[in-house]
């Protein structure tokens, strides 16, 4: 089959979201197109604007399935790729639209993250509405091979379930890194929630400093935790250590990865395929960070990252401080970063999901 014969319908975010759609969906596209593949994308996410109401939110819902309804009834669309995650209020939005679409056209949905024990969840309703959601689709897409295993067990057949990967931009430009002599920089990048480990890293800095590691924190990000780490920090004695940027552009993000030394990030959060992990080995940076989902399936110990224990500043501290103190091992895994990445360039993995769409609709041998 030539790929000019595949027709996409993409359910894609607004360009107001946050978070890592944003990041890795419109160059993913980009790539397809240039490949030869037809790409429609319709917005079906929204901003993340906590004063939207829920009237707001369902009449937002509406309009964009009844948009997606319109362009399937008027062209001649081979596979609706919807982007989504799996947690309530996603399973309530993803089953009506999926429901409203009806039969007529396959539909993949990719999930930016997942709670797969949903399907356990006490409420009845939400239950039977993950199941349907689930059932309904051709397939649905997780970012690592532990997700898969969770959906398994919870009684998803696994030809329902694909691997698949987001994409990661190559940067453009390596910038000398610029550091305060003596001090070393550790950047932490994210929504700021209690299971990302914000707290740990802020307690590790404390211990650093007892060990004699001149280390500094600049986080970026904002969220509901954000007033808990700064008290945190004030509380142990070393806000002078740490900076908080607050919600900060993808540019700016940019500049960070050039002027710091390693990217720490001891999250505890049921990630899918964090952005900040895979955007970091792109710019050869040497990665601290827990063994959970992508991140076990695509880094190794000692090559591209170092893990850790969460909940233990005691063994982040060791082990940067033991990486800090190596700067042959730093080099060496900054190289294995940048190799690493590749992987995940969008004209590698858009051809990966061509084969997935192929599969999905019956033309593996086109």
């Amino acid at each position: 089959m030539n790929h000019l014969d595949l027709k996409i319908l993409f359910g894609v975010a607004a360009p107001t979201a946050r978070g890592g759609i944003n990041a890795c969906e419109p160059p993913f596209i980009a790539a397809l197109r240039s490949l030869g593949v037809e790409c429609i994308e319709e917005q079906y996410l929204f901003d993340n604007d906590s004063s939207t109401s829920l009237f707001q939110r369902i009449k937002q819902v509406v309009k964009a399935t009844r948009k997606l309804k319109r362009i399937t009834e008027h062209q001649q669309i081979d596979l609706i790729h919807l982007n989504s995650s799996f947690e309530v209020r996603s399973i309530l939005r993803d089953s009506f639209c999926v429901l409203f679409l009806g039969h007529s056209k396959k539909i993949f949905l990719k999930f930016h993250g997942s709670e797969p024990y949903i399907l356990k969840n006490r409420n009845y309703m939400i239950r039977i509405l993950a199941r349907l959601l689930i059932k309904r689709c051709a397939a649905i897409g997780v970012l690592s091979s532990e997700e898969k295993k969770e959906f398994i067990a919870l009684g998803v057949p696994e030809t329902k379930i694909r691997i698949i990967k987001n994409s990661v931009v190559a940067p453009s430009v390596f910038e000398q890194t610029v550091r305060t002599e003596g001090t070393s920089r550790l950047l932490f990048v994210s929504r700021l929630v209690s299971t990302k480990g914000l707290d740990d890293a802020i307690r590790t800095l404390k211990i650093l400093r007892g060990m004699e590691i001149h280390a500094h924190l600049d986080v970026l990000g904002d969220g509901e935790s954000r007033s808990d780490a700064e008290d945190l920090a004030k509380e142990l004695g070393v806000e002078d250590q740490v900076t908080f940027h607050g919600h900060v552009s993808e540019s700016e993000v940019a500049r960070f990865y050039t002027k710091v030394d390693l990217l720490f990030f001891p999250t505890k959060h049921a990630e899918g395929f964090p952005m900040v992990i895979f955007t970091a080995l792109s710019y050869g940076l040497p990665i601290i960070t827990t063994k959970i989902r992508a991140m076990a399936d695509y880094l190794v110990d000692g090559s591209q990252a170092i893990f850790v224990s969460s909940n233990d500043p005691n063994d982040c501290a060791a082990k940067i401080s033991s990486l800090l103190r190596n700067p042959t091992l730093m080099q060496q895994m900054s190289e294995n970063a940048k190799k690493l990445a590749e992987h995940f360039y969008p004209e590698r993995i858009a051809s990966e999901y061509i084969d997935t769409y192929k599969e999905l609709l019956g033309r593996d041998g086109d």
